[in-house]
């Protein structure tokens, strides 16, 4: 057992938090450059490991939370910085692949290691992946083995990823993009008998995918393979003209969470394709919302699910140019004058709510 594992053991006489203690943050020191005499790209990537060094370091001692310490936003901000150089195109720079698998390890040990008794742990993955783990399931909602992870052969990332499969119920798949759908992920949970809930366009000629009605009145079941029943709704959602789910999900114990994917409006969205979300309160209760930071109306969204609280996703999608890599900041830019209380994770980050307790618990 490596020495990030025995840290995440949990410890006698913890508090009731269902996850285990956080470990020390790894050093994360680079290897020889590799970069060909250039002499740009070493210095950044040594810049970018000191100051991910850093932001690990936060990350670890200062958990999500609604109302964050200085040194949390800062650091947040401090990844914003160290995930949008140009030039050269931060998405190639070694410090930053590294700072991601040593958080996508982190959600890898801390997921079998949480047992929940009351609400639930929300994990967040890369881009607008995001795991649920009430009591008695564990939801994944567009789990994918990253831009990193399906450009290349990087078979640490992919152990982390199927040992965090293996932790989850279901998946569910809002739309075709790559960066909300890997057929490598979903083969996984089908091979495993465990359902995965994706519109047509997903892998039409996988017979095993389960396709729901969109329809904003109705839920329908989706059985489980450990004998359990998720209740679903599904919403008529669009990006732009491509179908994009919007799963509203309901654990056995009546929490839910509702998941948007790339929910976004623009002229070629056919007909008034937002007349739904204007009255999902007025006939669903939701828990939880997971948002994409940049939909195109992000309060009406807010307002329309009503949610007890706000987890905004889709920020540093590296398979973007830098200009549409969405940022912390922006969440802070669009959460700004919110009435709902809103969490910003990022890779690997989780945080526990707990509806039925006088506050959640970071």
């Amino acid at each position: 057992m490596n020495m990030l594992a025995v840290l995440l053991v949990p410890m006698m006489g913890a508090s009731h938090d269902p996850r285990p203690p956080l470990p020390d943050p790894p050093v994360l020191s680079a290897p020889a450059p590799s970069w060909d005499g250039d002499e740009l790209r070493d210095y950044l990537d040594r810049m970018h490991e000191h100051s991910l060094n850093a932001v690990e370091a936060i990350l670890r001692t200062s958990r999500p939370t609604p109302s964050e310490p200085a040194s949390r936003h800062l650091a947040m901000l401090m990844l914003d910085e160290a995930l949008h150089y140009d030039e050269p195109d931060s998405n190639a720079s070694p410090a930053v692949k590294r700072f991601f698998r040593t958080r996508l390890e982190v959600a890898a040990l801390e997921i079998p290691r949480t047992r929940v008794e009351d609400g639930a742990v929300i994990w967040k993955l890369y881009d607008h992946a995001f795991i649920v783990r009430t009591a008695t399931v564990t939801v994944a909602f567009d789990l994918t083995r990253s831009y990193w992870g399906m450009a290349g052969d990087e078979p640490q990332i992919e152990d982390s990823t199927r040992r965090i499969i293996d932790q989850c119920d279901a998946l569910f798949v809002s739309h075709i993009h790559d960066d909300h759908f890997d057929k490598w992920v979903t083969d996984a949970f089908l091979a495993q008998d465990k359902p995965v809930v994706a519109p047509a366009s997903v892998d039409p000629d996988e017979k095993r995918i389960t396709r729901l009605d969109r329809d904003p009145d109705a839920k329908q079941r989706v059985k489980l393979a450990n004998g359990q029943e998720l209740e679903v709704v599904v919403f008529p959602g669009f990006q732009g003209d491509l179908e994009n789910n919007v799963s509203l999900v309901y654990t056995p114990e009546g929490l839910s969470a509702a998941h948007t994917g790339d929910l976004f409006k623009s002229n070629s969205t056919p007909g008034d394709p937002w007349q739904w979300i204007d009255h999902v309160k007025d006939k669903w209760q939701v828990d939880v919302l997971l948002v994409n930071v940049w939909t195109s109306d992000l309060k009406r969204v807010i307002d329309g699910f009503n949610p007890s609280l706000v987890f905004t996703g889709h920020e540093n999608e590296m398979g973007h140019e830098p200009l549409k890599r969405k940022t912390n900041y922006l969440a802070y830019d669009r959460m700004r004058d919110s009435t709902y209380p809103w969490v910003l994770m990022t890779w690997g980050e989780s945080y526990w709510h707990c509806p039925n307790s006088d506050t959640d618990q970071p």
